[in-house]
């Protein structure tokens, strides 16, 4: 069975920019999910190592979740809503 943080071959035939950033918003709890992309995100990183992950928000897992990143993964904080527009 293949890792669920591996992606798949086709992965590998994409045409992607040479520079890629995605982004993230919502709360930090563990429900919502941000380890698992931090972790996902890594097989992401090791195809494209330009490959930028950009985390926004804030909440009681932001500490767990800073250990996890790595130097491809920015945890940037709150932002306000009138910011995002």
């Amino acid at each position: 069975m293949r890792d669920r943080f591996t992606a798949p071959s086709w992965v590998d035939t994409l045409s992607l920019p040479a520079f890629l950033m995605a982004h993230a918003i919502g709360r930090l709890t563990r429900e919502a999910g941000f380890g698992d992309l931090i972790k996902a995100w890594r097989s992401v990183a090791a195809r494209w190592p330009a490959a930028r992950l950009w985390i926004i928000g804030d909440g009681p897992e932001r500490a767990r979740l800073e250990r996890l990143a790595g130097p491809r993964t920015r945890l940037v904080g709150r932002v306000g809503a009138e910011r995002l527009r």
